[in-house]
């Protein structure tokens, strides 16, 4: 395997926060402001000529008169009861999106993956229930005409990897533990020489694809960290991939891009860094999946 870069994206709306749905997170996860800012992060990659792994929810894709078809999936999950007191109220803004899914054309340069259907936490259920999940995804990604190969479990917190692999999925993106959990996060981010990540030593099925690094999201305590600093940062994490032969991979989530202060002009800044290590032939960009085949080709030859 070559120095790799992959940026994956995390599209949930309000299912991946449903836990916490303040006055706050309820003005900002609306459908046409997620829509425009994931309209203009598509057509930056596109600029740029790198390919994006954008992981749906699953219900979060549905047009709002298709949920009733999923209500057995939907009752399932800890977030029923916010989802359907909003039902009653007819507030379903930010809860469907398929105009999201919509801007990412099957079979482009860019790749559809799951991240669930409900943004149910696997780690915390039966196999029952992620069984369920599981099904409804694929069901519905099927429908909608493309198969979902990678899997990026809601909060990284993976579990009943068994099944993914039941299910068709080849991938899954893998989770960093802080010592000092979101304290040792928020630190890390000063952190000048952060490294890349290892390529896979040995084959799985699913493959546990470097879980890289969060693109820091100006916001709250995060508004701390400069943002030459996290270019700077990210910088050292490119070189590292190539000095190293290891894989660089940025993360983010779509809605982090509407209240993290100047986020959007951030990630163009890291992603020119990684088009002019591309256009120098010293790093690879990938999709999720098509990192996963390769990887999984040459561990397996």
């Amino acid at each position: 395997m070559r120095p790799t870069f992959i940026i994956s994206f995390d599209c949930e709306g309000k299912w991946g926060h449903a836990d916490r749905l303040s006055p706050n997170i309820r003005g900002i996860l609306r459908t046409g402001p997620l829509s425009a800012i994931f309209h203009r992060s598509v057509s930056l990659l596109d600029s740029f000529e790198l390919p994006g792994t954008f992981s749906f929810v699953g219900a979060f894709t549905l047009h709002a008169d298709q949920y009733l078809s999923y209500i057995r999936v939907i009752r399932a999950t800890p977030c029923a009861d916010d989802f359907f007191a909003d039902v009653a109220r007819s507030e379903l803004d930010g809860w469907f999106c398929p105009e999201m899914l919509a801007e990412v054309p099957v079979g482009g340069r860019h790749e559809l993956a799951s991240h669930s259907f409900t943004h149910l936490q696997f780690d915390e259920v039966p196999a029952e229930a992620a069984e369920l999940e599981l099904a409804a995804s694929v069901a519905l990604a099927q429908s909608q005409g493309w198969s979902p190969k990678s899997f990026i479990f809601p909060k990284n917190r993976a579990g009943h990897l068994d099944l993914l692999a039941r299910h068709g999925f080849t991938s899954y993106r893998g989770r960093r533990n802080f010592t000092f959990g979101r304290a040792g996060s928020l630190a890390s981010e000063f952190n000048l020489l952060e490294r890349a990540d290892p390529h896979p030593t040995k084959a799985g099925a699913p493959l546990e694809i470097p879980c890289g690094h969060f693109l820091n999201w100006p916001h709250g305590l995060r508004l701390a960290v400069p943002p030459d600093v996290t270019v700077k940062r990210w910088c050292h994490i490119l070189d590292d991939a190539i000095r190293h032969n290891r894989v660089a991979h940025c993360w983010l989530q779509p809605h982090n891009l509407l209240n993290g202060r100047g986020q959007f002009e951030l990630m163009e800044r890291v992603l020119r860094e990684v088009r002019i290590r591309v256009d120098a032939g010293l790093i690879e960009p990938m999709t999720q999946e098509a990192y996963a085949r390769a990887a999984l080709a040459e561990l397996t030859s």
